[in-house]
């Protein structure tokens, strides 16, 4: 296994599964190895600069938070994070 490869799965360990893009490149990961590991099936590319593991099942609020950074969660799913957040304390 490549360099850049053991980088890439050890930034995913790191981050619950999830890699942005200008990470793995801050990282010294290569955009070309990204791909390569996404034909290959090694990792899956969730949304455009954001990669997850290929057996975990893509946070849809991670992804909806990545795509609007300034976007705010309200209403119903707020309350579910609150729940959670008292649930899961």
């Amino acid at each position: 296994m490549s360099r850049e490869k053991e980088k890439v799965f050890e930034l995913l360990e790191q981050n619950n599964g999830h890699l942005l893009a200008n990470k793995a490149r801050a990282a010294g990961v290569s955009y070309a190895t990204l791909q390569r590991m996404v034909k290959s099936g090694e990792i899956e590319r969730a949304e455009q600069g954001l990669y997850v593991k290929p057996d975990i099942f893509p946070d849809i609020y991670f992804i909806a938070q990545y795509r609007c950074p300034k976007g705010v969660f309200s209403h119903e799913t707020r309350s579910i994070f609150t729940i959670f957040a008292i649930v899961y304390r």
